[in-house]
């Protein structure tokens, strides 16, 4: 009797444990769900100390919490992009551990049909801004409930100073340049020799400019009057806009007139338009659209009025123009 006794104490513990596993017991995935960063590159200037790079959890399930396995991807799979990034020297991940709650916990973020959009961030550190760039892969490995599908499983992320602080320096500008010759009513451009001057680019509040393109050391306003200013486009990458005309220049009040950069064609008529000046992720030069090579940039006066009064220099017209870092 008391094995029989002993016997059903034992049957007893293992129903109840059985019980207990059943119950704690991981269920299969239910749902429609994915999980990835939300884009493939992330670009950010220094500025504050922290950058975040989200990932986005997607869909619906019924297996919570969401734990995302992510690692650094080093070389010789990565290395930088040419911007290579050495891990708790020049930047410092925090945590690669991310994980998701139920969707109730973002009640106010679950739509009609169940399914919720959560962003979570992973945090970065860089101690200093002394390198122009600094470039790092990350990656989700995987996902700790199967089913959940992962989108974009790799991120670059980009830590850079401003384009326009890296754009600045010594450059120097080549072209063909043309001579004016004027007779009573006709005004003809002849080709003359190639020729190309030294300049610098600066920063001035907003935007880039280019002083001393095309003047001598006798020119009025300390040469500062044939200054381009370079303004960033809000609509493209690495562009750059360059009203012309009497839209961008300087005024001497003293003098009531505006020195300002102006197309001119080689019959003479002078082009309402504003360029397109790019550059590329080397930072090496910029590049003018096709209407300033094909035509002839120079600098004209403008009165208070601006109406034109006389070209700056009779012999600075520049058709074909580049602008390369030295």
């Amino acid at each position: 009797m008391l094995i029989m006794k002993y016997l059903k104490i034992v049957l007893t513990v293992m129903a109840v444990s059985l019980a207990i596993s059943s119950c704690t017991k991981t269920p299969a995935f239910e749902g429609q769900a994915t999980v990835g960063f939300e884009s493939e590159f992330i670009s950010n200037n220094y500025g504050s100390d922290i950058i975040y790079i989200p990932v986005v959890f997607q869909g619906t399930s019924n297996v919570f919490p969401i734990a995302l396995d992510i690692e650094i991807v080093a070389e010789p799979e990565y290395d930088g992009d040419g911007y290579p990034a050495v891990e708790d020297v020049d930047y410092y991940l925090t945590s690669t551990d991310l994980s998701f709650a139920r969707p109730e916990d973002y009640e106010e973020l679950v739509d009609e049909n169940g399914s919720v959009t959560i962003t979570k961030n992973l945090e970065v550190r860089y101690p200093d801004a002394t390198k122009d760039e600094l470039r790092f892969k990350l990656r989700i490995n995987s996902t700790s409930v199967e089913g959940v599908q992962i989108t974009t499983s790799e991120c670059v992320v980009a830590i850079a100073k401003p384009d326009a602080e890296r754009l600045v320096g010594n450059y120097v500008v080549s072209g063909q340049r043309y001579d004016v010759q004027i007779s009573g009513s006709d005004t003809t451009y002849v080709a003359a020799e190639e020729v190309s001057y030294d300049v610098v680019m600066e920063v001035e509040g907003s935007r880039l400019v280019m002083r001393n393109l095309f003047s001598t050391a006798s020119q009025i306003a300390n040469d500062e009057g044939t200054a381009i200013y370079f303004t960033p486009s809000e609509t493209e990458e690495r562009t750059f806009d360059v009203p012309l005309n009497f839209k961008n220049g300087k005024f001497y009040s003293s003098l009531g007139m505006s020195i300002c950069p102006s197309l001119i064609s080689e019959d003479n008529e002078i082009l309402d338009t504003v360029l397109k000046v790019t550059y590329d992720s080397t930072f090496s030069g910029l590049t003018f659209d096709d209407t300033a090579k094909n035509n002839l940039l120079t600098f004209v006066i403008y009165n208070s009025a601006g109406d034109r009064s006389a070209f700056f220099r009779k012999d600075s017209f520049l058709k074909n123009i580049t602008i390369t870092k030295k």
